[in-house]
Order: C-alpha cells, then sequence, then structure tokens
C-alpha cells in the first residue's frame, strides 16, 4: 500500500532512499513529489509535460534494418538471415 508523508521540504529523505511509490507533501512549499526507484519528481512537472528525464541511449553497433511492413519473411528467410 501506497505512505503519504506531509512534512518540510528540508527533512525530505535523501536521494535514492524515498520509500517507492509513496507520495511526499512539502508543507513549507506546498509541493507533492511522487517517489520511483527511491528518487522524488514532482507531480507538478509530470503533469505539465516539463520534467526532463534523461538517460543514456543504447550503445553498441547499429543492428539490421527490420523488415517493412506487407513484407513479412518465410521461416527459411528467417534462418538465411541469420547466418
Amino acid at each position: 500500500m501506497a505512505e503519504f508523508f506531509s512534512l518540510p521540504k528540508a527533512s525530505f529523505p535523501s536521494s535514492g532512499t524515498a520509500v517507492d511509490g509513496a507520495l511526499y507533501y512539502a508543507t513549507d512549499t506546498k509541493e507533492l513529489f511522487v517517489s520511483a526507484q527511491g528518487y522524488l519528481f514532482p507531480v507538478s512537472g509530470i503533469l505539465s509535460g516539463g520534467m526532463q528525464l534523461t538517460a543514456v541511449g543504447p550503445q553498441g553497433p547499429q543492428g539490421a534494418p527490420g523488415v517493412p511492413i506487407g513484407e513479412e519473411p518465410h521461416a527459411i528467410d528467417l534462418l538465411e538471415r541469420s547466418r
């Protein structure tokens, strides 16, 4: 069950230690945060779309292109392509 914490923002848990799935309300700034993987995210940023979550993309060489729509290969074609 999700938990709800209501406390001053200065008393929030440090990064990476918040209770997953919990809501944190900052009584001094009147902000609401949701916790995911121990980190707090402002609900206002999530709802407005103004929050930028960045992550490193995939690494390594580019793979083979996919099959165009409408040109699904037969099983034998897939076997030959994989060799």
